[in-house]
């Protein structure tokens, strides 16, 4: 894992420092992954036996057989304790751009939609087929096959495990123009959520009223604009306050917040804790 400053999230690379890799659960242990750090990788996981437990972006879920993970690239994860047996497939921002290119069926649907809250997924009668393929592509990593054909065993994965992927209440996995129009919100939110809070700043970037911005989102999220949005500020605070030894009102100036107090406001009346106590919570000094 890359050593961070003191301001900083640690960072973990894929460890061979290749485009892809494949780890079996089966004997593994890095205690790094045990710390609090943010993922320079994408991750497809798979939990084949015995049970565990993880944080992603601070929330605690457990890992049980025939559980299935996805992990985007900067989310914050933690392992708690692992699993007996399973898989994990980590790929760069490269593999996941060409992956999404060639099978937009899979561009931010699911698992891979970067906005969606993680909820657990089971494999169900698909996973013999799912270890399977987890084997299959192991034994041609090993053979030395080229990164081209790998990526098609990704793409198999994935479309499977997402097969098991069933949306919240009140969302909708249609892609349709609104879906393509909200994922582009997304990307915009992940972009200015430090300085932009107002939905009319995204509805004039995307060129639709804020009321219609609205509606599309809430019927393919489940929520509105002006709840993305602070969600995502909530995730890059908890991230700062937990990992890094910012003094709160730098964090709070860092997110764009008049003043450490507003901040504090904000953060207890969504967390319900206060923004030292969530510090003091996670192992930090105040």
């Amino acid at each position: 894992m890359q050593k961070s400053q003191p301001d900083q999230l640690p960072y973990q690379h894929i460890m061979d420092a290749s485009s892809l890799q494949l780890i079996r659960f089966k004997g593994f242990f890095d205690a790094a992954s045990q710390e609090p750090h943010r993922h320079g990788f994408y991750m497809l996981q798979l939990v084949s036996a015995g049970q565990g437990s993880h944080r992603i972006d601070f929330r605690e879920h457990p890992t049980v057989h025939g559980q299935i993970t996805f992990l985007h690239e900067h989310q914050v994860h933690q392992v708690l304790c692992y699993p007996e047996d399973g898989w994990m497939l980590l790929f760069d921002q490269g593999v996941f751009d060409r992956l999404c290119r060639t099978n937009p069926q899979l561009d931010g649907v699911g698992l891979l939609d970067a906005f969606s809250a993680t909820t657990p997924v089971y494999a169900g009668e698909d996973l013999v087929l799912l270890e399977k393929l987890f084997a299959l592509l192991q034994l041609e990593m090993e053979n030395g096959e080229p990164l081209l054909l790998l990526e098609k065993y990704l793409a198999i994965l994935l479309h499977h495990a997402n097969a098991c992927y069933v949306p919240a209440e009140g969302r909708s996995e249609v892609v349709s123009q609104e879906m393509q129009l909200v994922r582009r919100l997304k990307k915009l939110v992940g972009e200015h959520f430090r300085s932009e809070r107002e939905t009319a700043f995204y509805a004039s970037q995307l060129g639709v009223p804020a009321r219609k911005l609205n509606e599309y989102c809430k019927r393919a999220t489940g929520q509105m604009v002006g709840q993305l949005i602070t969600d995502r500020l909530l995730c890059e605070a908890e991230a700062l306050l937990a990992v890094t030894d910012l003094p709160v009102k730098e964090i709070a100036f860092r997110l764009s917040f008049n003043d450490s107090t507003h901040f504090g406001k904000f953060f207890r009346k969504h967390k319900g804790i206060s923004a030292l106590n969530f510090r003091t919570k996670h192992g930090r000094t105040v």
